[in-house]
């Protein structure tokens, strides 16, 4: 569960900043950006709600569920102590309940919920006037929270990662077949990079790599490296001083025979 918390967090920051983003882009535009301003106080309570468990209900209520510092608290024996304790710490010098329950208050007035009692007018004037500045700074802060936290947890680091920077020299896998809903095959996915066994393009990512620091002409030859024709497996002889010897195997491909040429 700890996987999925995780992940529910990192989902959310990814909402969460296009929301802010698009705040900051309409500030003068104040009819658009209203409901962005809905979007983020909402996103932000189940972000708050998914981080930390919730004590203001019972655990016998249907919305009720562990959050994020359940379960790194739970598995302080399975590689989240430090973890733990970061986290302590900072529930330890901040008011997180209070931020939280400001959240709700407006969350259950003016954008997730809308309280009858008040007139169209009057909610408008209740999200115009939300303090985003404090808000933006507790979603910072937690988000700062998390990234120490999985850095300090070896099977965390893994939501360390950008979704929106590339990953280099990574090699799509299938695991199970999937079947579609009209019983047609998926189209196969197709590739950024074109032709791994080109000399040509060899020659000209190269060139470019050196011109530009290009970062897609890197991308190229990373995948270059895992996708280019095998021209020989080599065979490397360790010597073991305790057990004889081992041996371990690379291939050499031909993008390899390309960078020992230049």
């Amino acid at each position: 569960m700890i996987h999925t918390k995780a992940g529910v967090l990192k989902s959310l920051e990814l909402l969460i900043d296009y929301e802010l983003a698009q705040i900051d882009a309409l500030k003068d535009d104040s009819e658009t950006r209203r409901p962005f301003i809905k979007l983020f106080i909402t996103d932000l309570l189940s972000y708050g709600d998914n981080y930390f468990t919730r004590a203001d209900i019972m655990n016998t209520a249907p919305q009720y569920e562990e959050g994020f510092d359940y379960y790194v608290r739970e598995n302080v024996n399975d590689g989240t102590e430090e973890a733990h304790k970061i986290l302590e710490e900072f529930k330890k010098h901040f008011t997180v309940s209070k931020h939280i329950a400001e959240l709700r208050m407006v969350r259950n007035k003016a954008c997730g919920h809308i309280d009858a009692s008040y007139t169209v007018s009057q909610l408008k004037a209740m999200v115009d006037t939300i303090d985003l500045s404090k808000f933006r700074s507790f979603y910072l802060r937690l988000k700062a929270i998390l990234r120490s936290i999985c850095h300090s947890t070896i099977y965390l680091t893994q939501y360390l990662i950008d979704p929106f920077e590339p990953l280099h020299g990574v090699e799509k896998m299938v695991a199970l077949e999937v079947s579609s809903f009209d019983g047609k095959p998926f189209p196969e996915t197709p590739r950024r990079y074109r032709s791994p066994n080109d000399d040509n393009k060899y020659e000209r990512n190269y060139r470019l790599w050196l011109d530009s620091a290009d970062d897609a002409a890197r991308s190229y030859f990373w995948n270059c490296f895992i996708d280019s024709e095998i021209i020989e497996r080599v065979q490397i002889k360790i010597d073991n001083s305790s057990s004889g010897h081992s041996y371990r195997y690379y291939n050499y491909r031909k993008v390899h025979c390309f960078f020992e040429k230049n």
